[in-house]
């Protein structure tokens, strides 16, 4: 989890992408939606997967 985070908060998109699934999810730490949605956001800059989750996630 620390080096999710320290990447995540470097820009790194596969960083910020695991870092929100892990947050929706609730793996090795608590689940947090908002967070999750924060972090997914960040990654859908630069991750085609991850905008693909948002978009998926939005229409459900």
């Amino acid at each position: 989890m620390h080096w999710f985070q320290k990447a995540a908060q470097q820009g790194h998109a596969r960083a910020q992408f695991n870092l929100a699934m892990m947050y929706a999810r609730g793996e090795g730490v608590a689940r947090n939606d908002a967070l999750a949605f924060e972090w997914m956001q960040k990654a859908a800059n630069q991750l085609p997967e991850a905008r693909q989750y948002l978009d998926r996630t939005r229409k459900e």
